[in-house]
């Protein structure tokens, strides 16, 4: 097939109302159609909020990847706007994943990963493309950060994400790579004009597994904060998913002297479906969005033909207590959920909800239908949730200990994300009923309970 931004912009008006919306997102971000992972580019740019994302809308299913591209005021209200990139360049199977800086000159620059996969053999290579409205992009034929750039010992097969961020006068990129030895890291380039790149320095951790891939790099209360998505996680302290896991490390890093420091690894989210976060800068907050799934996951919207696959976690305000990474929900997200409803044990509740409760030792509270649904409570000090779906249950504890928890509830048609204060819980469900039912309601306050509808 021959792919182009055109063609897939077409496909998109063609389809959007083939396929079954019944779990389709109110509010948590998704594409208009097809399948979407990895968030990329997130920029506030031009008065407006960007969010691009790793992108088939041909598909439910994984395939070669475009770059989606939608904006917004609030990050709660969305403008999908034309898909940005194809894999339409020379030796170019897919537009992998990266991200997105105003330049010096005015435009909006995206810097992502061109695959090419022929004969079972694969090249990564990092590319540059440039918009002047911020819709439409223009590529640069060829990699800015080329194969010859790869320091000794690493894989050009796998060399992806590169996610820059301007500190002074330069824009330094970080960038997943692994070695041949199989073991990940983060390799930082650096340039002053986004024309020319140099090769900096290598960051290495053994908690960064085989593959260290969607680095985000950033500047927290006085610290870098450097977080990734790992693939074949060694280490049992972190949170992980069969060897998947999402960390953040604080950092001292001295850019100039190419040093740095770890202060700190922990993980992002206790959840089932939690992968590839990236952050931007929201006006004096710093917010990220990861996407709310993870791979090899239930194939439930292939079995219903959803019109499209694959959803985005509500942004989180970042902030640092100490050397611990918090977040919390958007701040103007509770304000969507203007219709009050009570909760006990039997009441009908709206898929997209949002509860507030207080849980102290032994509370338990459950939601959904016909046998599925969540169970969210507290044992032995550790708040805990229970997903149950398709007759499995997925139980996820958490690393803290307190003797009452505030817990804020975000539920929507496909997913819930539970904050707990140092904690989130993400996943996704695919319960077949227009209401959930609450089942049991024990040991807890409800503190608001109300929905979009």
């Amino acid at each position: 097939m021959n792919y182009s931004t055109e063609r897939a912009d077409r496909y998109i008006r063609e389809n959007l109302n083939n396929g079954c919306k019944d779990f389709k997102p109110e509010y948590h971000f998704s594409a208009p159609v097809g399948w979407i992972n990895d968030p990329n580019g997130l920029i506030r740019y031009g008065g407006y909020y960007h969010i691009f994302y790793q992108y088939h809308p041909y598909s439910l299913q994984w395939g070669p990847m475009h770059w989606g591209h939608a904006r917004s005021k609030d990050l709660l209200h969305f403008e999908h706007l034309p898909v940005a990139l194809a894999p339409d360049a020379f030796e170019e199977s897919g537009c992998f994943s990266g991200g997105a800086v105003a330049g010096g000159d005015g435009a909006l620059h995206l810097l992502y990963t061109r695959n090419f996969e022929q004969g079972g053999l694969v090249r990564q290579t990092q590319c540059h493309a440039v918009s002047l409205d911020g819709v439409h992009f223009s590529k640069r034929e060829a990699a800015v950060i080329g194969e010859e750039q790869l320091p000794a010992g690493f894989c050009a097969s796998s060399f992806r994400d590169p996610n820059p961020v301007r500190v002074g006068d330069r824009y330094y990129i970080v960038v997943g790579a692994q070695r041949k030895d199989r073991t990940g890291a983060v390799l930082v380039y650096s340039s002053r004009d986004l024309d020319k790149y140099e090769y900096e320095f290598t960051i290495e951790n053994e908690n960064f597994g085989e593959m260290a891939e969607c680095p985000d790099l950033f500047f927290l209360d006085g610290h870098f904060v450097l977080t990734c998505s790992v693939i074949a996680l060694k280490s049992d302290a972190l949170t992980n998913i069969g060897g998947k896991a999402n960390i953040y490390a604080v950092m001292d890093i001295d850019l100039r002297a190419k040093t740095y420091r770890f202060l700190k690894l922990g993980s992002l989210d206790e959840g089932t479906d939690f992968y590839a976060p990236q952050s931007l800068d929201g006006g004096g907050r710093r917010l990220m969005i990861a996407w709310l799934d993870m791979w090899n996951n239930d194939p439930f919207p292939l079995q219903k033909k959803l019109v499209s696959n694959g959803v985005f976690t509500l942004p989180r305000e970042l902030s640092l207590e100490g050397d611990t990474l918090v977040q919390r929900p958007l701040r103007e997200a509770e304000a969507l959920f203007r219709k009050e409803f009570s909760v006990k044990k039997g009441a009908q509740m709206p898929k997209a909800s949002y509860i507030a409760l207080e849980m102290r030792e032994g509370a338990r509270f459950a939601f959904g239908a016909h046998g599925e649904g969540f169970v969210l409570g507290v044992k032995d000090g550790r708040f805990f949730t229970e997903r149950r779906q398709a007759g499995r249950t997925d139980v996820r504890c958490g690393k803290e200990r307190a003797e009452t928890y505030t817990v804020r509830l975000f539920s929507d048609r496909c997913s819930a994300e539970v904050f707990t204060g140092k904690e989130v819980f993400s996943a996704q469900a695919f319960i077949d009923c227009g209401k959930y039912t609450v089942a049991e309601a024990e040991n807890c306050a409800v503190l608001r309970a109300a929905s979009i509808e």
